[in-house]
């Protein structure tokens, strides 16, 4: 199990929002921010191994090992002679490494800061694990495109986008959807003064569709997310829709396109 969410935003909890990768593909993103990454170990034989993640940003297209990277002073820990990173040439990014934060069990705990000038908008974020179980076993744990070909193993990976702020503060993203295919919308939002904050889509006709937030909130960034679905869970028809944001001084509206 393994998930990485920004640790800026506060997502809603019932219709999420943005700021949560569960698929590590790279067809997911999260903001350029502070970020936390948690991930579970399976087998019992392994729960209390030592785990070290090591990430990069932007490696080099042209990688060993049909493109999984090799951390950088892997030597002592990888047998054999496959440590370090031998695509990495002077001025390149070189991959770092992150220990755990926090020890729960099967899971471990890892944050990345923000205040890494590679943290940026537009980058590849890629990442792997190494396990030493204590025993002299080191396991090395990536993302299998193919879980049948083993040779289809490549690094963990998500994009890095930021999120450009929109009028009042209210910002929304992917607003054309196909809800029939799982594609959702997502607005973000910032409130500076704790006060009731209130999220509705109406139809073109001006009734209500769906309630996405309706409560107080605290100052700080949120995030919602809208499925194209009404309060019964049905997807809605295909047409024009409008998500009102109310809270302490603003009030917006954004438009979404809901296609079949």
């Amino acid at each position: 199990m393994l998930l990485a969410d920004d640790q800026e935003i506060t997502r809603n909890p019932t219709n999420g929002g943005i700021g949560t990768v569960t698929v590590f593909d790279g067809s997911q993103w999260l903001p350029p921010q502070t970020m936390f990454l948690e991930a579970k170990i399976i087998p019992p034989s392994l729960s209390t191994a030592i785990v070290t993640l090591f990430w990069d940003i932007n490696p080099p297209s042209v990688l060993d090992f049909n493109n999984l990277w090799i951390p950088p002073g892997a030597t002592t820990l990888w047998p054999g002679n496959l440590g370090g990173d031998r695509v990495h040439y002077p001025g390149d990014m070189q991959a770092r490494s992150v220990t755990t934060s926090a020890t729960n069990g099967a899971l471990r705990d890892f944050i990345i800061p923000s205040t890494d000038a590679a943290i940026k908008d537009g980058a590849l974020f890629q990442f792997m694990f190494l396990l030493n179980d204590g025993a002299g076993h080191i396991l090395p744990c990536a993302f299998p495109l193919n879980e049948a070909n083993p040779a289809s193993v490549q690094p963990f990976e998500f994009m890095l986008h930021a999120i450009v702020v929109q009028r009042g503060g209210v910002t929304i993203t992917n607003n054309v959807i196909h809800p029939e295919n799982g594609q959702m919308t997502f607005v973000n939002y910032t409130v500076s003064t704790s006060g009731p904050v209130t999220i509705i889509v109406f139809s073109l006709s001006g009734s209500i569709v769906n309630v996405l937030q309706n409560g107080t909130q605290s100052p700080g960034q949120y995030s919602v997310s809208w499925d194209g679905k009404n309060r019964g869970g049905r997807a809605v028809a295909r047409g024009i829709y409008f998500i009102r944001v109310v809270g302490p001084g603003f009030d917006e509206f954004r438009k979404v396109l809901v296609v079949r």
